[in-house]
């Protein structure tokens, strides 16, 4: 193990197919066919509930190719001259696409692929909504509702085709939740515009680049590589009222194994017994929700310059090494089964880079840590629960290897960590800009590439979203109020975090009017599942 200050790279896993007894899984990684995490947009993101000031925004770069100018300067003439609906090409789109005297000829529609950038704090995720009893019948901004609203204004979409995406062909290479932030992303849509003069400051297009017709920008999309910054006050101990230091449960239990055979038991204290099942009368426990101390603001500001300890950063790193390769990432998305096929997920790297200390806007130095997951795909949530399983286990002096065990059969709730602190930094499409790259050259197109514009980007992300996160840090007390949340139904993480490292299920029964499941308690402080779900984030 190399020290904690050192920056750690973690390489990826080698050797044959392993499926080892506690159900980790080591194999090549899986066909593209079943790594499906039901997004198609390319995005570089980070997380963000609510960002800072978007007032101050990297220049864009605008690619205006002849042929978009000439289609756009055809469709806003036929727009100024017509009152009608847009006559449209014969496509799958097409209900009754007959002759009509009254019918004008159009533009042709052309696929470009759009790379954007954007600051979530403004909205409810990327991917425009239809109105719902979800938003209670609202239209949701998105940012694809206010790129849609631009394309509208610039004459390139008409009102109608505004409001049925697929009417414009649009495809995403990954979907982004509520508040979340993105330095690269693509959408590949049939635009002939600019759009950044009529979008609000915090989305920015990078470039548009025209693309094939069959293009796809999800499936086109091979790997993904996100970022994740954190304070590393979260390694702080459990506060001492939780159930992780004093267990507070209030009778015996039974604690039962994956089979429903009774193993042991947990006495009033929390200790667990495993030669001694309690008696049949003493088989339930009822827990209370334990009530959280609210720290003063002095309290407060010496927590939030707490410096994470080296052995805490260490056990940290190890549990980062244990997600490389191909893992079976069941327990860290919602909904999924352990025999499901695309619960297996391949990580490709992974780098824990030493901590910064970094002055926030109320002028409290906080220490914060950033990693960058690099893998093909990734489930909805998945980074997050990743990033709270790695920070419960260090702060509650955990055994790491229950992080392997939550490979396999057994079911492990894992609360999501907050979604502020995650940025989809960067987009792969390695076989497609290989496979086309005679064609494009041929025809004057060009790859799908972010590099000629990497210094806009980084200072976009310079200078909007990471300052976004720790305004959000210090004004919200995001990271603190998770913490506290963890620590009040910790009652409901002590199968998995406990001293003996197991995952031991157990029957546990909870007080009328308290909450049944961490994530549900934690929806409360950080977003609901139904608004995260809306946004739709792969990660």
């Amino acid at each position: 193990m190399n020290p904690a200050s050192d920056d750690t790279e973690v390489q990826p896993l080698v050797g044959p197919s392993v499926a080892a007894s506690n159900g980790e899984l080591n194999r090549p990684s899986p066909p593209a066919d079943i790594m499906d995490v039901g997004l198609s947009m390319v995005v570089s993101n980070g997380e963000m509930k609510q960002n800072g000031d978007s007032s101050q925004t990297a220049p864009a770069i605008h690619v205006q190719p002849q042929e978009l100018q000439d289609n756009t300067a055809a469709h806003k003439s036929h727009i100024a001259t017509s009152h009608n609906k847009r006559p449209r090409e014969q496509d799958e789109d097409d209900d009754n696409d007959g002759d009509h005297p009254s019918k004008q000829p159009k533009p042709p529609k052309v696929k470009y692929a759009v790379l954007l950038g954007y600051v979530g704090k403004k909205y409810h995720g990327l991917q425009m909504h239809d109105q719902s009893k979800e938003s209670g019948g609202r239209q949701l901004k998105t940012i694809e509702s206010e790129l849609l609203k631009a394309l509208n204004l610039a004459g390139c979409v008409t009102d109608e085709n505004s409001e049925h995406m697929r009417k414009i062909g649009i495809s995403r290479s990954a979907r982004t939740d509520k508040g979340v932030s993105a330095c690269r992303n693509l959408l590949s849509v049939k635009i002939m515009k600019r759009l950044n003069e009529l979008l609000p400051p915090e989305i920015r297009v990078w470039h548009l680049t025209r693309v094939t017709a069959s293009f796809d920008a999800r499936k086109s999309c091979e790997q993904r590589a996100y970022e994740y910054y954190m304070p590393s006050y979260v390694f702080s101990e459990p506060d001492p009222s939780s159930n992780f230091a004093a267990r507070g449960g209030k009778c015996e239990t039974n604690v039962l194994n994956s089979e429903g055979e009774v193993i042991g038991r947990v006495d009033e204290t929390g200790i667990i017994t495993y030669n001694e099942p309690a008696t049949q009368t003493q088989s339930k426990v009822i827990y209370e929700v334990v009530e959280a101390k609210v720290k003063t603001d002095e309290e407060l500001k010496l927590f939030r310059q707490r410096r994470a300890k080296p052995e805490e950063l260490q056990a940290f790193k190890e549990i980062m090494t244990m997600y490389l390769g191909s893992r079976n990432f069941w327990n860290y998305t919602i909904g999924a089964k352990f025999t499901d096929a695309s619960a297996v997920r391949h990580m490709l790297a992974i780098k824990v880079y030493d901590p910064e200390v970094i002055t926030s806007p109320d002028g409290v130095d906080v220490e914060w840590v950033r990693i960058r997951i690099h893998g093909q795909s990734f489930q909805l949530h998945q980074i997050r629960k990743m990033m709270a399983m790695a920070i419960l286990v260090v702060r509650t002096g955990t055994p790491v290897d229950v992080v392997k065990a939550s490979f396999g059969t057994v079911r492990v709730t894992i609360p999501k960590a907050p979604g502020v602190g995650l940025l989809l930094d960067e987009l792969f499409f390695i076989r497609y800009n290989g496979d086309r790259q005679g064609r494009r050259k041929q025809a004057g197109w060009g790859p799908i590439d972010y590099v000629p514009h990497k210094e806009e980007i980084e200072a976009f992300k310079r200078e909007q979203v990471t300052p976004g996160m720790r305004q959000d840090e210090a004004e919200n007390n995001t990271w603190e109020g998770w913490l506290k949340l963890i620590d009040r139904h910790s009652v409901w993480y002590l199968h998995y975090l406990n001293p003996q490292g197991k995952i031991i299920p157990s029957n546990a029964e909870w007080c009328p009017g308290t909450a049944r499941c961490g994530d549900v308690a934690e929806s409360k402080a950080i977003g609901s599942d139904s608004d995260l779900e809306g946004g739709a984030c792969d990660a």
